[in-house]
């Protein structure tokens, strides 16, 4: 379906020039290694992480014809930082598209295709809802964020049409945290 997807969208565009891996799952049940099923394992690990290999995988060729593209691969700040609250399925997944990307950006670059990743810290959607057990909970995380609030949807699009642009013509396997500054904050 990836395959027939990007085929439909050259036959009707005509070319691909930004590809945009924004896919990402985490459920209630991922936890630590010793708790997880293989199951939940799997299932993460084929939405957060083989979904930017396949749209890559059938990308990458028409923005080699092009001899240019952008590839913008979403990660987290849990791929660069342990966490209290395990989230072992999900910090792996996204640590493997830290990996992935670096590993694009060196094999293509110099057939003018960029590939960069974002590491959003919490982002104000449904998708942090099950970590807060309490507003208590809720506050004391919000307090580990320098810029004192939680992260909205645009902050991490305005990095991505960056990275979309010609201004960013030099970015290529980078990392980029969009976090409010909760990656620098040590305590």
């Amino acid at each position: 379906s990836v395959e027939q997807l990007v085929e439909k969208a050259i036959a009707t565009y005509g070319r691909i020039d930004i590809l945009y891996n924004n896919a990402g799952i985490m459920p209630n049940a991922d936890g630590s290694i010793l708790d997880i099923s293989e199951e939940l394992w799997d299932t993460v690990m084929t939405v957060n992480l083989k979904s930017v290999f396949l749209c890559s995988k059938y990308v990458v060729p028409h923005m080699r014809k092009q001899k240019q593209g952008s590839i913008i691969n979403i990660s987290s700040m849990n791929a660069l930082l342990g966490c209290v609250v395990a989230q072992d399925a999900y910090t792996a997944s996204k640590g493997g598209i830290l990996a992935l990307t670096k590993s694009l950006a060196v094999q293509y670059g110099g057939e003018g295709i960029r590939c960069n990743s974002i590491c959003p810290g919490p982002i104000d959607t449904g998708l942090l809802d099950h970590l807060w057990t309490s507003d208590a909970e809720k506050m004391r995380r919000l307090n580990r964020i320098p810029a004192g609030r939680f992260g909205l949807p645009e902050d991490v699009v305005n990095l991505a049409l960056y990275l979309a642009s010609d201004e960013s013509v030099w970015m290529n396997g980078s990392q980029l945290n969009v976090d409010g500054g909760i990656t620098a904050n040590y305590f």
